[in-house]
C-alpha cells in the first residue's frame, strides 16, 4: 500500500516558499446596532446608528444625522424634531459612555424609544473602517447617494478629536508631549471633595495651566454648543479649585468645504459667540479645521508654563 501521508512533503513541499502568513485584523471587538423606535404603540424601529468596542476600550460609534426619510415614512405622525432630540440624547449618552468605557451591553439610554441591539463580534483594519462599513450596510435610513444632498459630511466626536491632536502633539512637542497631556485615555481629572469624587473633562494640564480639546465637526449646532459650555464649566470650577488662571478651550472646526453657506454661517455664529463669552472670562480659545495646527496652538500655549 503505498502511505499517502508519507508522501505530502515531497508531493508538496514546493508549495512552502508560496504560503504567506495572513496578518491579524488591527481591530476585533463587537458591534452594536442603535434601534429607535419611534411610536411605542407600533412595532416599527430603525436602524439609526452603529457602535463598535475593542475589550477593554472605548466605545466608537456614528449615528444618523439626517432624517429626511422619516419624513416620507411618518409625515406629521411623528414630528422630524423629536427624532432630532432623540439622536441628540443617545449622543450625549453615548459620549458619557466612550469616557467612562462602559460596555455595549451596559449602555443605557433610559428611553423605552433607544436601545442597542445585541453585541456581535466584528473586526478590520480599525474601528472607523468597521463603523462605516457596517453603517453603510445597517442604517439604510441615510439619505441615497443620488439625493440632493449638500456635500459629505463626516462627525468627529470629541475623543476622536483629541486622538487626531495628540497625534500631532507628539511630533512637535516630543519629549514634552507627556508635560502637556494627561496620562489619562479618557482625559478626566478626578478631584475628592465633599467626600465624593469630581470628575472633570480637561485633558491638557501643565504646571499652571489647565485646557481642553473639544469637537466643532458636528452639524448638528446644539452639539457645539454643549461642548463649549461644558468645557467652560468644567475648566472654570477647576482652576478655581487648584487656583489656575490659565485657561485654554482648543476647537477643531470641520472644513469650509464640508457645510452649505447656511450651515457654515450658523456654525460660525454660534462658535463666535461662545468664543467670545470665554474670553471674557479670561480663556485662550483657538478654532482651527486641522489637527496638526491645533497642535501648534497648544504647544505654543502651554510651553511657558511646562
Amino acid at each position: 500500500m503505498i502511505n499517502f501521508f508519507s508522501q505530502a512533503g515531497s508531493s508538496f513541499g514546493h508549495l512552502d516558499k508560496s504560503t504567506v502568513v495572513i496578518p491579524s485584523p488591527s481591530f476585533e471587538g463587537y458591534w452594536a446596532s442603535l434601534e429607535l423606535q419611534p411610536d411605542l404603540f407600533a412595532p416599527q424601529r430603525f436602524s439609526v446608528g452603529i457602535v463598535t468596542q475593542a475589550p477593554n476600550d472605548r466605545i466608537h460609534y456614528h449615528l444618523l444625522s439626517e432624517f429626511k426619510k422619516f419624513e416620507c415614512v411618518y409625515s406629521s405622525r411623528f414630528a422630524k424634531d423629536a427624532i432630532g432630540e432623540l439622536l441628540r440624547h443617545a449622543e450625549e449618552v453615548l459620549r458619557l459612555a466612550t469616557k467612562e468605557k462602559t460596555p455595549i451591553d451596559k449602555v443605557d439610554f433610559g428611553s423605552a424609544n433607544l436601545y442597542l441591539s445585541a453585541p456581535a463580534f466584528t473586526a478590520g483594519e480599525s474601528a472607523e473602517t468597521v463603523i462605516s462599513r457596517l453603517y453603510s450596510d445597517v442604517v439604510v435610513m441615510e439619505p441615497h447617494a443620488n439625493e440632493k444632498r449638500p456635500r459629505e459630511f463626516n462627525t468627529i466626536d470629541t475623543p476622536g478629536v483629541r486622538d487626531l491632536v495628540n497625534e500631532a502633539l507628539k511630533r512637535i512637542a516630543l519629549n514634552d508631549y507627556e508635560k502637556i497631556v494627561l496620562d489619562s485615555q479618557d482625559g478626566f481629572v478626578k478631584v475628592d471633595a465633599d467626600n465624593r469624587p469630581h470628575h472633570f473633562d480637561v485633558n491638557l494640564r501643565t504646571r499652571s495651566a489647565y485646557g481642553s480639546v473639544v469637537s466643532a465637526v458636528y452639524k448638528n449646532i446644539q452639539n457645539v454648543e454643549m461642548n463649549l459650555l461644558r468645557a467652560n464649566l468644567d475648566l472654570s470650577t477647576l482652576a478655581k479649585i487648584d487656583s489656575v488662571s490659565d485657561k485654554g478651550v482648543f476647537m477643531m472646526l470641520p472644513q469650509r468645504t464640508e457645510l452649505d453657506a447656511k450651515d457654515w454661517l450658523r456654525l460660525e455664529n454660534i462658535v463666535d459667540a461662545q468664543s467670545w463669552k470665554l474670553e471674557k472670562d479670561g480663556f485662550r480659545v483657538v478654532a482651527l479645521d486641522t489637527a496638526h495646527s491645533l497642535a501648534e496652538e497648544i504647544y505654543e500655549w502651554a510651553k511657558p508654563t511646562i
